[in-house]
């Protein structure tokens, strides 16, 4: 099951308030685990978990180690990662290698359910790939929270849908078991279905409305002038005003569609910039890219010009953002550029 939506909904919360460490949160209910384990894999790892070396997350002790030693050389196998990382300190890991670890724990422990918490991030694409394909192939319960469109449109087969609308004043979700394209589509046609249906009845209310108001400014001007003479005149205005009347309360009872109530996305533009196509943004010789001691890479030449836009690429722990921090500390002085950073 994939539980979406926009930043800040709840999913997360969710996740750890029903393995019952969410101290910020409280919810009723019970789940029957029938003997079932669950294993839960966050989006961060905690400051303790951060100062162990890989080996002490992995494992409990030696003899923990040597029963698990065959899964643990296929799953690095598969990952693609060498075991010298087990003597590595968590903190030191990239992104991608700190989630592969993550996962690879979950792995060794062989729950019967898994609970994961946006599991792509920073993974590599060949890991992505094998993330994926374990989805579809494992019989294991798995609930897990992305907006990775990919992943979801692969693997999910159950959908929870978290939102906030009106402002974000009121909560609603949905939850169907379905696959997320069928979902997403489903979804839309709905909504503009509903909104074409509501802006019809909403002309069509307008336009009874309007011409049920000019009959009753008639009558009215005419009940106004009516000569005391014309009694007979004036019983029926009285007459028609009473059934204007009822069908004004009519046209007011009307339960009109409403327009769909959707949750407002967070939406925002840079400012458009003009580079000329031979201006030097990036021209850099770095002999050796490295991280402490652990050398990544050698003899980058990066040479940028204009508006190139340049995608990073390759495999965890490669130094894919050591690069770039390393680039953003050589341009952020520039004075004949603004550079902006996102970690």
């Amino acid at each position: 099951m994939a539980i979406i939506g926009e930043e800040g909904n709840g999913k997360s919360t969710l996740l750890k308030s029903l393995l019952g460490f969410c101290d910020y949160s409280k919810i009723t209910g019970s789940i029957q685990l029938k003997g079932n384990t669950i294993g839960y894999l966050g989006q961060s790892f905690s400051k303790e978990q951060l100062h162990e070396t890989v080996f002490d997350y992995l494992f409990l002790n030696q003899e923990e180690y040597y029963n698990k030693i065959r899964s643990l050389y296929h799953f690095l196998e598969l990952f693609q990662l060498e075991d010298v990382i087990l003597n590595q300190n968590m903190n030191i890991l990239s992104g991608g290698e700190k989630v592969k670890i993550g996962i690879l724990k979950l792995l060794l422990n062989d729950y019967d359910i898994l609970f994961l918490d946006e599991p792509t991030n920073d993974l590599d694409i060949e890991t992505l790939e094998w993330l994926e394909e374990f989805f579809l192939k494992t019989n294991k319960p798995i609930v897990y929270v992305s907006h990775d469109e990919t992943l979801l449109s692969k693997t999910a087969n159950m959908i929870l849908h978290l939102e906030q609308i009106k402002k974000k004043t009121e909560c609603r979700h949905t939850i169907l078991k379905i696959d997320y394209d069928t979902y997403i589509n489903t979804r839309m046609n709905a909504i503009i279905k509903q909104f074409k249906e509501a802006k019809l009845e909403q002309r069509k209310y307008t336009k009874q409305e309007e011409k049920l108001n000019r009959i009753l400014q008639t009558v009215e001007y005419q009940q106004n002038t009516i000569s005391r003479k014309d009694p007979h005149g004036a019983k029926v205005l009285k007459k028609k005003m009473h059934s204007l009347k009822s069908q004004e309360k009519k046209l007011n009872d009307w339960e009109l569609t409403q327009i769909p109530e959707v949750e407002e996305s967070i939406f925002f533009q840079f400012e458009k910039v003009t580079i000329p196509s031979n201006k030097i943004i990036i021209n850099l010789d770095i002999p050796i890219l490295k991280i402490d001691n652990k050398i990544l890479s050698k003899d980058i030449k990066l040479n940028i010009t204009g508006s190139t836009h340049l995608c990073i690429i390759g495999k965890n722990g490669i130094g894919k953002t050591t690069l770039l921090k390393y680039i953003y500390e050589k341009l952020k002085n520039r004075k004949d550029i603004v550079v902006g950073y996102m970690p």
